[in-house]
């Protein structure tokens, strides 16, 4: 992708302990020749899938460079007394808590606080633009800002944000719109849940160009 500036910022979100599905990505990134480490949106560990590998993902994350990293709500489940208290219901759920809690058990103190300490939110700027980036939305970790949500809605998820750029994942869902003056970008999901997994891998590539921000919404099958 010769057209990307030096500035192009990867953001990728929800990779739900999808070791190869990241790595994948990672090696997408070099391939087009962007530079800039990746900016992480939460929902890195929780696997939804048997077959994938929260461990391997933390040690990528914790060994490489990285713009930023913003908590989901499930690392907020993994460093909270949340994951002990749940009581699931299903079969696929108490498997899920059982991987949750053998994962949480492997990890050094340095990890753990690692996790417990990612900050809910990341303001920055980019292309002369008030960005923040969020798991959910502002307003709450666990709340996603949905396209055709009311204006009431819209508002008090924002919860007083100035932000000209708003960044989440949480919705495994790629899309760009505009409401109340700013921009939402939702990045999608590197490691969808069992329901709607279908092997599609999709992050965002933030870039500055001659007219302001672009926002490209990039989509891989995995291999």
């Amino acid at each position: 992708m010769h057209w990307l500036s030096k500035y192009a910022l990867p953001v990728v979100s929800d990779i739900h302990g999808n070791a190869d599905g990241y790595s994948q990505i990672l090696f997408a990134l070099k391939a087009h020749g962007i530079t800039q480490p990746p900016l992480l949106l939460g929902d890195l560990f929780w696997t939804g899938i048997e077959e994938r590998r929260p461990r391997e993902v933390l040690e990528m994350v914790m060994s490489m460079p990285y713009f930023g990293i913003v908590k989901g709500n499930t690392e907020h489940y993994i460093s909270s007394g949340w994951l002990d208290a749940w009581e699931p219901d299903s079969d696929e759920d108490k498997r899920e808590k059982r991987a949750m809690q053998i994962f949480r058990k492997s990890l050094s103190a340095a990890e753990y606080q690692f996790i417990r300490d990612l900050p809910e939110a990341l303001p920055f700027e980019y292309a002369d633009r008030a960005c923040l980036a969020v798991h959910a939305s502002p307003a709450d970790i666990e709340r996603g800002m949905i396209v055709n949500s009311s204006d009431e809605n819209w508002r008090s998820l924002l919860n007083g944000s100035k932000a000209d750029i708003l960044i989440t994942g949480h919705l495994h869902r790629a899309f760009t719109h505009i409401a109340n003056g700013i921009t939402h970008i939702c990045v999608g999901a590197a490691g969808r849940h069992p329901r709607d997994e279908d092997g599609i891998l999709d992050y965002t590539v933030l870039d500055k160009t001659a007219v302001g921000l672009a926002a490209m919404h990039m989509r891989l099958m995995q291999a």
